[in-house]
């Protein structure tokens, strides 16, 4: 009899589990297992055992491969805030370098301006001061002057002697003795004066009245005046006027019979304006006054009537319309104005009547050629040199 034994051989599972070399947990287990595939009473157990224990470790990896994705967004997320963050912080450095350059720059110009004020401050403060040294100077001046006025009231307003005339700021002695020009002389420095020097118009003015003052009380003049009544010839103190030829207004006193003529500034002479001031500016007025009164009389019934023909008005162009602004025209002085003021109302005319009016815009010469008229202003000058050439032939005296 042959017995056969079957030698259980019995071995060991392990399973470990422990600290790896990654930080993992090593752990180990022991499972016996029979060869013919019986298991010990607990084997079942160990199993299940074995089963959880096989589990526990994959859904602690999955934890950990959570944790580490988590992990991961978490430092991305960090990167770029912080990313972001010194994007932001970048931005904001360069607004401040700008803000601070600007600032900077307003700072340099306020610093430049400070500094131009301050020096516009020290040169008024100089000119101040030179205005406040003239203005003591000045005062100075005027106190003298006030002083030299008074001094020069007190003068004209102190009473010439006796037999004297007071002109102006001196007095004046008419003296009826015959005497050299030494003796004269002599005679006025014993009453404390000199011979009369003439300095101005007005005191030339003053001795040609004082004249004719002594000559119209002397016997000669009252002769003179006796023959012309006589014949005549009497002088009427009603109708005459007396005239003064100054730029300046002067005092002069004419008598005829006892009877003083009136002074006046401005007289009628054969239909001539003549002004004491010599010029001849008035009577240049009145005549084109005069000129543009004849335009307006003439103007219907002449300038424009359709009826009467170029020729026609040419002719009383030159008989009516031009001696009345030429009247007296061989004394006249022709300037610019007085020029462009007879020009102006010569075309008044002659538009009219070549039937043209400004707005046709032709020229001056256009209307002299196509009228066949000679210019005004050459009429007046050719007048002149007529006027002259008459002077110059005239026999002396």
């Amino acid at each position: 009899m042959s017995t056969e034994i079957q030698s259980v051989e019995d071995f060991r599972v392990k399973y470990s589990r422990g600290s790896q070399e990654d930080g993992r947990v090593r752990e180990q287990s022991e499972v016996e297992v029979l060869d013919d595939g019986e298991q010990h009473p607990d084997v079942g157990l160990q199993e299940a055992d074995v089963h959880r224990e096989k589990k526990l470790p994959a859904v602690r990896r999955s934890w950990f491969r959570a944790f580490e994705v988590n992990l991961g967004v978490l430092y991305l997320l960090v990167v770029l805030g912080i990313m972001t963050r010194y994007a932001l912080n970048k931005n904001e450095n360069k607004r401040l370098h700008a803000k601070y350059d600007k600032l900077n720059h307003v700072y340099n110009d306020t610093k430049k301006n400070h500094t131009e004020l301050q020096d516009e401050l020290q040169d008024t403060k100089t000119i101040l001061t030179q205005l406040q040294s003239s203005y003591d100077k000045l005062s100075k001046n005027h106190s003298q002057l006030q002083e030299e006025v008074k001094k020069l009231k007190e003068k004209i307003e102190e009473k010439c002697p006796d037999r004297w005339t007071r002109f102006g700021s001196s007095c004046y002695f008419k003296s009826t003795e015959r005497k050299t020009w030494s003796e004269s002389r002599r005679d006025c420095q014993d009453k404390g004066a000199d011979l009369v020097m003439i300095n101005s118009k007005e005191e030339q003015m003053m001795w040609f009245c004082w004249l004719h003052q002594s000559m119209a009380s002397s016997s000669s003049w009252n002769g003179f005046a006796v023959e012309r009544e006589v014949v005549g010839m009497r002088t009427s103190t009603t109708k005459s006027e007396a005239m003064v030829l100054s730029q300046k207004r002067v005092e002069c006193s004419l008598q005829v019979r006892d009877e003083s003529l009136p002074q006046v500034e401005a007289l009628k002479y054969f239909g001539v304006l003549f002004t004491s001031d010599r010029r001849r500016k008035r009577e240049i007025d009145r005549r084109i006054g005069a000129a543009a009164a004849v335009m307006q009389a003439l103007y219907r019934s002449v300038v424009v009537k359709r009826e009467l023909t170029v020729k026609a008005k040419l002719s009383i162009y030159w008989s009516i319309y031009v001696p009345t602004p030429t009247y007296g025209h061989e004394l006249w002085v022709v300037n610019e104005i007085t020029r462009s003021r007879i020009q102006v109302a010569e075309m008044g005319f002659l538009r009219r009547v070549a039937g043209l009016s400004l707005r046709d815009r032709v020229r001056s010469s256009v209307i002299f050629e196509g009228l066949r008229v000679e210019p005004l202003l050459l009429h007046i000058e050719s007048s002149q040199l007529w006027w002259f050439g008459h002077l110059t032939r005239m026999p002396p005296g």
